[in-house]
């Protein structure tokens, strides 16, 4: 079909305009909490570092000394973060009620990227925050997971494999809820978890 010149500009822009619908309306569809990650199926890059106490700690690190079995749940944050403020509580809500108890429960690991310190511990003053905090000071350890933005979440399993990234704010019951969901169903994929997120 041959448009003559005079319709050429109005038909790229109603292209244009369409092209754009279609790109919102496939957004739409997507959950906001799914994102895909290179790092799923694997092992889970060491986490290595101090606290804000100066404490020298490691995760997933063969010289850890953590023989106990259990998920754990890498939660990536920042001072500056809105989201991260309204997802804080919840946060301390699952370590006290839930990590704190046993050995095998389900673990946080909380690394904070790039802030100073003073921020930090103010951080988990306001926060009511117990839990050990990792600073990323140099933003390496966000790096080696790839971390796009904050609040990011990684789940890994009680053998230090990936099985799922989270964008966005979580809370004590959809942690919970996706951990049973990942330990009944430990050969599923990311689409597969991606189609019940909205139910857990």
């Amino acid at each position: 079909m041959i448009i003559p010149p005079r319709y050429a500009k109005f038909f790229l822009a109603v292209l244009a305009i369409t092209s754009f619908v279609l790109l919102m309306l496939f957004g739409l569809k997507k959950n906001p909490n799914f994102t895909p990650s290179q790092l799923i199926g694997r092992q889970a890059p060491v986490l290595e570092g101090e606290s804000t106490s100066g404490e020298k700690v490691a995760f997933f690190a063969s010289n850890s000394g953590d023989e106990e079995k259990h998920w754990t749940v890498v939660n990536f944050w920042t001072t500056s973060c809105s989201v991260c403020r309204a997802e804080a509580p919840s946060l301390q809500k699952f370590y006290t009620e839930i990590s704190q108890k046993k050995k095998t429960n389900p673990q946080l690991v909380s690394v904070n990227i790039q802030d100073r310190l003073s921020s930090v511990v103010n951080w988990q003053k306001t926060y009511g925050q117990t839990f050990l905090v990792l600073l990323d000071t140099q933003g390496f350890l966000s790096l080696n997971y790839g971390v796009t933005g904050t609040p990011e979440s990684f789940f890994v399993s009680p053998e230090g494999v990936v099985k799922f990234r989270v964008a966005g704010e979580m809370n004590d019951v959809f942690i919970m809820k996706l951990i049973t969901w990942l330990d009944k169903n430990p050969s599923s994929q990311e689409q597969d978890l991606n189609k019940i997120l909205d139910k857990l």
